[in-house]
């Protein structure tokens, strides 16, 4: 018998909707929406998504340092503050997904400031940049970018991108957080 393959999600959107609906994916264009509109991201730990709320609720660094997180002055936190968070788990034994520490390492501890050369997420960006008809790749931004993304997010969210839609089936209710008692 396959072990299941749990992932966890903090979403603002109560048990009602989400029991209901699944989840369907992000609309936003993330430079790591990897399955378009179908893009679910995740964490494979409860530290992830702890760290995950960190970064875009409080805007504090994933690291869990307190210092300042990487959202502008003017933008806030990614997210109004809600009345309360929840955290679902999610079975995604059998679906496709990324691992994106394990994508984006590179494959030898000498490369600096690069990333894994087979890694999904560069490939998207390249493919997502030709089909815009741009023929040129700027290979070296790309590592770069994609390597802060997997040194200062990534590797403290422990983030799962995951392809849905995830039927209702495989999400259950792990935690609600009332967020006024928090502040």
């Amino acid at each position: 018998m396959v072990q299941p393959i749990n992932a966890y999600r903090l979403d603002f959107r109560p048990p009602t909707a989400i029991l209901k609906n699944g989840f369907n994916g992000s609309n936003n264009d993330w430079m790591n929406q990897v399955y378009g509109n179908n893009t679910v991201y995740c964490a494979k730990s409860l530290r992830g998504v702890s760290r995950f709320f960190l970064e875009s609720v409080l805007n504090e660094k994933a690291d869990g340092s307190k210092q300042k997180g990487p959202l502008s002055d003017n933008m806030g936190t990614i997210y109004k503050q809600p009345d309360y968070v929840y955290v679902y788990m999610i079975n995604v034994t059998g679906l496709e997904f990324i691992d994106v520490a394990n994508d984006l390492t590179p494959l030898t501890p000498l490369s600096y400031k690069g990333v894994n050369p087979n890694s999904k997420l560069l490939k998207f960006q390249e493919d997502k940049k030709l089909a815009r008809g741009e023929l040129d790749f700027d290979e070296d931004y790309w590592n770069t970018k994609l390597y802060y993304y997997l040194q200062d997010c990534a590797t403290h969210t422990e983030e799962l991108i995951v392809k849905g839609p995830i039927a209702p089936k495989r999400i259950k209710l792990y935690q609600s957080l009332p967020m006024k008692k928090m502040f």
